[in-house]
C-alpha cells in the first residue's frame, strides 16, 4: 500500500487480521485505519454500542477510545 493510504472497514472484524495491520501502521507502510466494527462471538456488541452512543451524547468520555489524545468531541 501506499504510505498515504487509509484502510476502511466497516464490514465485520472479523474480515481483518488485526496483528497484519498493526504490524503494518507501525511499519508506516499505511497513513491511517478506521474501523466501526469489532470482532464479537455474541449479542453483547450491540448492547455496547448502544452504551457509548449513550455515552456520547451524554458528553462522557469512552472507556475504548484508542486515540484520546486526538479525540475533538470532548463536552
Amino acid at each position: 500500500m501506499k504510505k498515504d493510504a487509509f484502510f476502511v472497514n466497516m464490514s465485520r472484524g472479523n474480515l481483518v487480521d488485526a496483528s497484519a495491520l498493526a504490524g503494518v501502521l507501525a511499519s508506516d507502510h499505511l497513513a491511517r485505519a478506521t474501523m466501526d466494527v469489532g470482532r464479537a462471538p455474541n449479542e453483547s456488541q450491540a448492547l455496547d454500542t448502544v452504551h457509548q452512543v449513550e455515552a456520547l451524547v451524554k458528553g462522557e468520555v469512552l472507556e475504548v477510545v484508542a486515540n484520546l489524545k486526538d479525540w475533538t468531541r470532548r463536552g
